[in-house]
């Protein structure tokens, strides 16, 4: 279960010799954007994950000896499982500049969380 709105990444990594080519479907239909393929393993994302992304997603790894396929089936909830709130990790600091000088101030933030998918 994903929380709506947020991104989504399903990957897969096979074992195979000669490497395998990949593709992807979303309820049985071949998804054409947003896979990246290196060294057996394959990836989906999905940046913003909305209702019409909700069903099965599979994967399905292919080489001249065979193929295997994954499937999952990705659902949205509105709970979050577990987190932390953001925080700093670095916070701006104060700087003394002329008139007309350029200020760059960076801050950097960190937060975590947990989320439950069911395959």
């Amino acid at each position: 279960m994903l929380v709506s709105k947020q991104l989504c990444l399903l990957e897969v990594v096979v074992e195979s010799f000669p490497d395998c080519s990949f593709q992807w479907y979303h309820n049985g239909i071949l998804i054409e954007n947003g896979v990246t393929t290196s060294n057996n393993t394959s990836t989906l994302l999905k940046p913003v994950f909305e209702d019409m992304d909700v069903g099965e997603y599979t994967a399905r790894a292919e080489n001249v000896l065979g193929s295997v396929t994954s499937t999952a089936e990705i659902k949205i909830t509105e709970e979050i499982l577990d987190g932390v709130k953001p925080y700093f990790i670095q916070e701006l600091q104060p700087q003394k500049v002329m008139d007309g000088e350029v200020v760059k101030m960076t801050c950097q933030v960190s937060y975590f969380m947990r989320w439950l998918f069911l395959c």
